[in-house]
């Protein structure tokens, strides 16, 4: 037996000596209905002997005590962690709030597409973090990508709809010459009349598409465009290619394949 075993030994026995006797004291004294004195020695027993078995205890473990003790603390942090991302989505919740109305009626309102590009990074960043199911993430970010969507379709359509409505002005005055009588008039007009049904499209529907259907529609756009040259069918085919491929990422991944394709589209908006 070592000096520290020896040492241990002997304070366990003083207090199972000590706390015994304590214990049947009092026993004695509540046999004599001496309750105060009763309750102050049972109390005292029981604590010395509660010291001298203390350190028993650890045979807890085996019964699972130290995994229950583990699960606790990894519990808790992980609470410690959520609670952290709670903190860093409510600052972020915050600061944009406060932002966005700020900005209405003073400034542009609206975050810029590369602006509402950061927000969602931050908040993806954030509901990873506390380990959210993908159903919601993808429910969170999915209005950030439709107005992102949106804002491509409507970016790339309206040089198209510039050069068809430029037709139809051309064609309106051609057939408001006096040259152009009878039957020639009527065809011209004829025209003019395809036209304006093809830029009458007002898109109101636009915010059901799914995310996935956007390059197809702007695709239809093109393929039903009225007057269009050759050469001019082709320069759109080239740049509607190119925003499919981002709008087809867009809608597999929620977030931006090209960051530079993207600022471009930011810049076109300003202008």
């Amino acid at each position: 037996m070592t000096a520290r075993s020896f040492q241990v030994a002997l304070v366990d026995g003083a207090l199972t000596i000590f706390g015994v006797a304590l214990l049947g004291f009092g026993l004695w004294a509540v046999w004599r209905e001496n309750l105060g004195l009763a309750g102050t020695a049972l109390g005292g027993g029981l604590i010395l002997v509660f010291g001298a078995t203390i350190h028993r205890f650890e045979s807890l473990k085996g019964l699972g005590m130290e995994a229950k003790t583990r699960k606790l603390d990894e519990t808790i942090d992980k609470a410690e962690v959520a609670l952290s991302k709670l903190k860093e989505l409510t600052e972020l919740v915050g600061a944009n709030l406060i932002k966005l109305s700020s900005s209405i009626g003073r400034f542009s309102g609206a975050p810029s597409i590369m602006e509402a590009y950061t927000l969602s990074r931050q908040v993806k960043k954030t509901l990873d973090g506390i380990n959210a199911d993908h159903s919601v993430i993808q429910e969170a970010l999915e209005p950030w990508a439709k107005i992102a969507a949106v804002d491509l379709f409507f970016s790339e359509h309206e040089p198209l709809r510039r050069i068809v409505d430029q037709k139809r002005q051309d064609l309106s005055r051609a057939a408001a010459q006096p040259a152009a009588a009878g039957a020639e008039a009527a065809a011209l007009m004829s025209r003019v009349r395809e036209m304006e049904s093809y830029l009458s499209k007002r898109f109101t529907e636009i915010q059901t598409w799914r995310l996935d259907q956007f390059s197809d529609r702007l695709f239809d756009r093109l393929n039903t465009a009225p007057e269009l040259e050759e050469d001019q069918r082709r320069l759109f085919d080239v740049a509607f290619r190119r925003a499919a491929e981002q709008l087809d990422a867009l809608a597999r991944t929620l977030d931006f394949a090209d960051l530079a394709y993207w600022r471009a589209v930011k810049r076109a908006h300003e202008q």
